[in-house]
């Protein structure tokens, strides 16, 4: 193999590695965001970027403050056994490995 293709390929996988570590964008600080689930279920996201942080309210009216966590992709924040994740206009809410929220950006 040529040393310029062995050379493109090491840098390609060097930045494909170096991108999985930069964090993503997140909304500007106080940005509210309204995501809504296919049944009409809402949840509401307050970015505090400057803070590394996102306030969560609940459909059922629980607020949880949760801090940035690394991510490959998209915005992730936790809290204990909570985790927020907000990629692309869609966000989930878990506690461990149960889903209990899904929905997309109104």
């Amino acid at each position: 193999m040529p040393y310029s293709h062995r050379l493109s390929q090491a840098l390609l996988s060097l930045s494909l590695g170096l991108a999985s570590s930069v964090p993503a964008a997140t909304p500007s600080a106080g940005t509210r965001v309204v995501y809504q689930s296919i049944t009409g279920q809402t949840l509401t996201a307050v970015y505090e970027p400057e803070l590394g942080r996102v306030k969560v309210h609940w459909p059922q009216g629980q607020v949880v403050s949760m801090k940035q966590a690394r991510s490959g992709s998209g915005s992730r924040y936790t809290a204990g056994a909570l985790e927020f994740w907000e990629h692309q206009g869609e966000a989930t809410l878990r506690k461990r490995d149960k889903l209990l929220f899904q929905g997309k950006a109104l």
